[in-house]
């Protein structure tokens, strides 16, 4: 599985699990362009330089990551949540490529990935 230079921002609180998405991102030859951990970064992020695909985490600390997916949404970027707390009760109209459980296995990332819709 390759993802062919699609840029990536990481949503991620914790730096482990930030660290081992962007190695699996850049193996499979993605671009990272930022690793954020508060809801306040990943909106400003988003603002300035659009990703073309996210991978987000839905507690960030005591906040909810709600008020990011629905910024990414809003912008026509697609996203993968991941979460450690199964499968989410999402507010209707939120539409996740793919809803993944921490610890995320590998081969579930790369059929998220595979899901994402191709580059235009």
């Amino acid at each position: 599985m390759t993802l062919s230079g699609r840029r990536f921002l990481i949503i991620e609180d914790e730096a482990i699990i930030a660290m081992m998405l962007e190695d699996a991102i850049e193996e499979a030859g993605g671009v990272v362009l930022r690793c954020v951990s508060t809801v306040e970064e990943a909106l400003l992020a988003i603002d300035a330089e659009p990703p073309d695909a996210a991978m987000l985490d839905l507690q960030l600390g005591h906040d909810s990551a709600l008020p990011v997916a629905w910024r990414l949404q809003a912008r026509g970027v697609p996203y993968i949540i991941c979460t450690g707390f199964g499968d989410p009760a999402l507010p209707p109209g939120l539409v996740p490529r793919h809803v993944l459980t921490k610890p995320v296995e590998f081969d579930a990332l790369q059929a998220a990935w595979q899901a994402l819709p191709p580059l235009p």
